[in-house]
């Protein structure tokens, strides 16, 4: 058996703050993110149907209902397919999210 040696790339803080700066100058329509569409993503189903009811939801609620792991990333696939999901804060590091409907917290 032969080992390889791994080559890993050092981040030092100057290299850092020399990539964050590259970050910081591009704008926000660069960073255009490639969200699943609805019709085709059974993940993205799971968590529409679970919050279609308009009742607010935690991360955790969503996690467990829907099967899900990253939910501010459904969420934000969700908003790219035009779903108006709305997102509160009901604790220091701890929010819910519900699908907003006609007459519903308007």
């Amino acid at each position: 058996m032969t080992l390889r040696r791994v080559h890993r790339r050092v981040h030092t803080p100057e290299r850092m703050r020399g990539h964050m700066g590259r970050m910081a100058e591009r704008s926000a329509t660069e960073f255009d993110m490639r969200a699943a569409r609805l019709e085709n993503s059974p993940r993205l189903q799971r968590v529409a149907q679970l919050l279609s009811d308009g009742r607010w939801y935690s991360t955790l609620d969503i996690i467990v209902g829907a099967g899900v792991c990253a939910v501010n990333s459904c969420v934000a696939e969700l908003r790219e397919n035009g779903l108006a999901i709305e997102c509160r804060r009901v604790g220091k590091d701890r929010f819910e999210y519900r699908l907003a409907h006609e007459g519903v917290g308007h």
